[in-house]
């Protein structure tokens, strides 16, 4: 039973690593650090899934997949399963902050160095890879640079380190993160967890020397992790689409209306509204009141009456623009505190009136005043960081350039280049 279970996990790890790495090349959304580290990662699971397909299977393949097919895999298998707890990293950081740094390349340099290591291993031929491993199973002492042999002791070691000092340097990226709670950061996090549990077995692994026939467990937990990095790649598809509808869906510093309804008892805010709008230029609106909101564009079911979330919006859109939203503390509880309702009405009567959540709206309302202070104002764009409600500047360069397509330095620098008129 538990080796069909290793099977059926192992083949579907394979599927979805394939098919993430050839979705990912052609993703136009995806570029540079965050497409290579993806596609990195996802082929470095796919060795480490052949180097353990043929562990189980190689003698119940009927010559299919020969004995001597370990001994090459393990000269790939081995320093890229290495360099999967950076890779992991890397590519979490991408996604969640999306501020990539030169420096992060230095990360690089751990798994450069192991793949150095085992350059003494690939140049051997297979009769030298097939007598190099018998005199290790045979106790036998073996001359080798710095004694880093490609062993599974020596590997399940290296793994480990590396494993536990990239799951504590991913941990805290998440936890940089202003809204922590929200549904994507909670996908990452259980990652993150499943990629620690891993990590946990490779240390007991170690100290207590669990044997050979225990590989099935590491087998199973690599076939998870791929899959649910899979599956994270995916759900961060649907994310940014969820959000780019929300930047496009914010006028450019006009406040759309917000409701279609009882429009006759809220005539003069409707009005007040749209003579804002009338006056506003894309990143020179004046004042938080001109901040953009997205526009009213579904529609869900709900505990809520449409009239009271309506008069419930009315009242949020009045607090958002007096800049309740810059409050680096604001949470959807506080925010549910202040209107008076409770946190399921409020969350329901949002989702009701806007495309995505409360996360989603309060990062609208920051970036619409980032970009106004950044167009008309003498402030650093650390200053305007904490000044519109973020206590990131990863956040902040991630949300506005999901935004805006452009970071806070060059859409600063696209206004001083604009030429006078007038």
């Amino acid at each position: 039973m538990m080796i069909i279970a290793i099977a059926v996990t192992l083949l579907l790890a394979a599927s979805a690593s394939i098919a993430t790495v050839s979705h990912a090349l052609f993703n136009r959304q995806y570029r540079g650090q965050r497409k290579a580290c993806l596609v990195m990662l996802m082929l470095a699971y796919l060795t480490i899934i052949g180097e353990l397909a043929v562990y189980h299977f190689a003698s119940e393949s009927g010559g299919l997949i020969t004995p001597g097919s370990y001994y090459y895999i393990v000269t790939f298998s081995a320093p890229l399963g290495a360099a999967i707890p950076v890779f992991l990293f890397l590519y979490l950081k991408s996604i969640l902050s999306q501020h990539a740094a030169r420096r992060d390349l230095l990360h690089l340099v751990l798994p450069l160095l192991y793949l150095l290591l085992m350059l003494p291993y690939s140049g051997l031929s297979l009769a030298d890879k097939q007598a190099f491993f018998h005199s290790i199973n045979q106790g036998q002492d073996v001359a080798w640079p710095l004694s880093m042999t490609p062993t599974r002791s020596t590997r399940l070691a290296v793994w480990a380190i590396f494993g536990l000092f990239y799951l504590q340097l991913g941990w805290r990226e998440l936890q940089l993160q202003a809204d922590s709670e929200a549904l994507f950061n909670v996908a990452v996090r259980k990652l993150l967890l499943l990629f620690g549990s891993a990590v946990a077995v490779l240390v007991v692994f170690i100290i207590v020397r669990l044997p050979h026939s225990m590989t099935g467990l590491l087998s199973l937990l690599t076939g998870m992790l791929a899959i649910a990095t899979s599956g994270l790649y995916l759900y961060h598809q649907r994310v940014d689409k969820t959000l780019g509808a929300i930047a496009r869906g914010v006028a450019s510093a006009a406040i759309l209306p917000v409701v279609d309804v009882a429009a006759a008892s809220d005539d003069s805010v409707n009005k007040d509204t749209a003579s804002k709008g009338a006056t506003g230029h894309s990143g020179t609106n004046k004042g938080a009141s001109n901040t953009a909101a997205p526009v009213a564009v579904k529609s869900y079911r709900s505990s809520v009456t449409e009239k009271a979330a309506d008069a419930l919006v009315r009242r949020l859109t009045r607090l958002m623009e007096d800049g309740n939203y810059k409050d680096s503390k604001l949470s959807l509880g506080k925010l549910a505190q202040q209107l008076d309702t409770s946190t399921h009405h409020l969350s329901h009567a949002i989702n009701q009136h806007y495309q995505g959540g409360y996360f989603q709206l309060v990062h609208c309302y920051r970036i619409e005043e980032a970009k106004r202070l950044l167009a008309e104002s003498t402030l650093t764009i650390a200053e305007i960081t904490y000044e519109v409600g973020y206590n990131s500047k990863s956040v902040f360069y991630g949300e506005f350039k999901r935004q805006t397509r452009q970071t806070p330095s060059q859409y600063k620098k696209s206004f001083r280049q604009l030429p006078l008129t007038g």
